[in-house]
């Protein structure tokens, strides 16, 4: 008995001692994606952007509401999506701004630190029997120098 007892310990141990430890998650963002200004660009809902001389970044939060009118439908009025975007500089003094653009009501762009980010579109639009699911989403923007 204590013969089997002692090769059961020594199978455990010997199969414990090959197996790999879990790896380990990762604490890392993924690399934004590296944008242009004067160029439009389109993120989706999570993802940022850095422009070209790293001096600042664009990141799409969330659509905060959407009442825009499904594209197979007639209304009076078009309706607006509101988007949330953290908009911040690589200076270390700057603030960072968390700030919502509309696709049609006002503000439709926001200055920050020299530069002016636009909202362009928001998709996919609307369908009456199929409104977009959050991961769905996709801003377009574009960054222009602001001027003076």
């Amino acid at each position: 008995m204590r013969a089997i007892l002692s090769v059961l310990l020594v199978t455990a141990a010997v199969g414990c001692g090959n197996s790999t430890p879990p790896a380990e998650p990762s604490d890392e963002e993924p690399q934004p994606k590296v944008v242009a200004t004067n160029v439009e660009f389109t993120l989706r809902r999570g993802e940022r952007a850095a422009l070209d001389d790293g001096s600042l970044l664009v990141t799409f939060l969330a659509v905060a509401s959407d009442s825009r009118c499904p594209a197979d439908v007639v209304c009076v009025w078009q309706g607006d999506a509101g988007m949330l975007f953290r908009i911040e500089s690589t200076r270390a003094e700057a603030p960072t701004v968390v700030d919502t653009l509309h696709t049609e009501l006002q503000p439709r762009s926001v200055s920050y630190l020299g530069f002016t980010i636009t909202i362009k579109r928001l998709l996919p639009y609307p369908y009456s029997n199929d409104e977009p699911g959050a991961r769905d989403y996709r801003a377009s923007l574009v960054v222009t120098k602001t001027e003076g």
